[in-house]
């Protein structure tokens, strides 16, 4: 049977290939530069690192696509920051696209955008773990647990490690819902009275944001 589609014009750009081309700190980056100016044209205050305003996500979102962002500043980040256009491109296909999917976009790194405002912590960051403990009627408890060790001299922030945490915690309740309690028990569950404290060290199926991913080495600073 022949395929009743014409095939595709080479010269019209996909979409979701220009999605595929798009880095996470590219990403961060051009979102990180719009909220600033969301931010002062809401009344922000640049000198004033508490002035920034309580926006929910839907008002950014709503700014953005009322300005014409991101193409409307293309050009300026492109020459001044560095954004490759098509990354430029992408990021406007991604805001023109539902609120849903907007949304799932911007979730992971939210945190990044409204405190980066912030100064950086005056006390320097070695690791973050977060963990959740489940214990059991027969005295074994399972962990499920997330880690990330930061590397001396990385450019910390408290949007940095919301980030994290937010990362973490999503991905152990997606552990949680994929295996369910019954085979994580089976798997990891320990009993802290018999196994001499190794329920500390209990490995979970979670694998930790690898080092750049959410920023570790300073990447999305």
């Amino acid at each position: 049977m022949e395929n009743p589609l014409p095939p595709p014009d080479p010269s019209i750009p996909n979409p979701r290939e220009e999605e595929a081309e798009l880095t996470q700190p590219e990403l961060t980056y051009v979102m990180k530069h719009l909220y600033r100016q969301f931010a002062i044209e809401s009344g922000a205050d640049s000198d004033n690192a508490q002035s920034y305003p309580d926006a929910t996500m839907e008002d950014f979102v709503a700014w953005v696509r009322e300005e014409g962002e991101p193409l409307k500043s293309g050009d300026m980040m492109v020459q001044r920051m560095s954004i490759r256009p098509i990354a430029i491109k992408a990021i406007d296909h991604i805001l023109g696209g539902s609120d849903f999917g907007v949304a799932g976009v911007l979730f992971p790194i939210w945190p990044l955008l409204v405190m980066q405002h912030r100064p950086p912590p005056a006390h320097s960051v070695e690791m973050c773990h977060v963990s959740v403990t489940i214990g059991f009627y027969d005295e074994k408890v399972l962990r499920v647990q997330g880690i990330a060790r930061f590397e001396a001299g990385t450019a910390m922030s408290d949007g940095l490690i919301c980030a994290f945490v937010q990362d973490q915690t999503n991905n152990m309740v997606n552990t949680l819902a994929m295996h369910g309690i019954d085979s994580l028990y089976d798997t990891h569950a320990l009993n802290p009275m018999l196994d001499r404290g190794e329920v500390s060290q209990t490995q979970s199926p979670i694998t930790p944001a690898p080092p750049g991913r959410m920023g570790f080495k300073g990447d999305f600073q």
